[in-house]
């Protein structure tokens, strides 16, 4: 139960008790001047005294103690048509679904997640989404998607409580599973860091050689040195990718909303970049899930057969 209904409730049984104390108060003997109790209601006005008190306690300690307490995590999915590689990208469909509901529904399945929402400045996207039953947020238009996620978190939260994590779940990842997302989330649950980023092997040479591919190097604590779309590191074996499920603590979502936009994040055109440089560490998270972003059109045939191989 969302806990304004248990601070709600717990007002209501105060407000009863005291309600019931001025029902059951002791009346004057108009003779003799003393006080005399009311035998109607002192017994069973006591009871009813108890009891909402008992109940409006109860109803407290839930808020207090388990809706404050609770880490409330939240997904959002950033969408947007006007992509400079696929236009339209998030209704483009894979196997007769829009992509953007084969990223809700999967996310969905996470049961770490207290709700998903998809956020865009696109109507479009907007409409298709509540017409499958989604929540969604309209948003401005923004370079940066974690920009565009922290706006749609702020709208959220002014009618809904504080979120202690969001994972960005970017839109161009339709074979997303609950446990890869899980994965991520870990070492923010854990408390071992603020922002953290799933990254896969890199499979073959034509990945590590595509521009749309962005590949990632870490130091010796499995934080990010660096993400590029060149291939890095040079002269080694098949490296890592970036895989967009990126947790980011509260404070620290919107701490990269206040910075301003750095020369390698836009010379990459990769978010993360922008702590990178800042200093603020990203803990990138092994996941061994076979994945494959949709970047251009002919992902979607990659995709499809990737999502045919898992169901057979």
């Amino acid at each position: 139960m969302k806990g304004y209904v248990w601070l709600g409730l717990s007002i209501v049984f105060f407000i009863s008790a005291v309600t019931t104390i001025s029902y059951t108060r002791s009346d004057v003997d108009a003779t003799s001047g003393c006080s005399q109790p009311m035998p109607l209601y002192s017994l069973g006005g006591l009871v009813l005294v108890v009891l909402f008190f008992g109940l409006g306690f109860m109803c407290f300690t839930n808020y207090f103690f388990g809706y404050k307490t609770a880490i409330h995590i939240i997904g959002v999915i950033p969408e947007r048509m006007a992509s400079s590689r696929f236009p339209g990208k998030p209704l483009a469909k894979i196997n007769g679904i829009p992509m953007v509901e084969h990223v809700w529904r999967n996310a969905k399945k996470c049961k770490s997640l207290e709700e998903v929402y998809v956020c865009s400045p696109d109507t479009e996207i907007i409409d298709y989404v509540t017409s499958i039953c989604g929540k969604a947020i309209l948003t401005k238009t923004f370079n940066r998607a974690s920009d565009q996620v922290a706006y749609a978190v702020e709208r959220l939260e002014f009618w809904k409580h504080k979120y202690d994590i969001i994972v960005m779940i970017q839109g161009d990842e339709p074979l997303v599973t609950p446990e890869m997302i899980d994965e991520a989330l870990q070492p923010l649950i854990k408390g071992e860091a603020t922002v953290s980023n799933l990254m896969a092997p890199i499979q073959t040479k034509k990945d590590e050689l595509d521009k749309n591919t962005i590949k990632v190097v870490t130091d010796l604590k499995g934080d990010a040195l660096y993400f590029s779309r060149q291939s890095i590191p040079s002269g080694l074996a098949l490296g890592f990718k970036q895989v967009c499920i990126i947790p980011f603590t509260r404070e620290a979502l919107f701490k990269f909303q206040t910075l301003p936009p750095t020369t390698y994040e836009q010379s990459e055109s990769v978010d993360m970049m922008r702590l990178v440089e800042n200093g603020i560490k990203v803990k990138m998270v092994k996941t061994a899930t076979e994945t494959h972003s949709v970047d251009v059109p002919k992902d979607i045939k990659v995709v499809e057969r990737m999502m045919k191989c898992k169901q057979s």
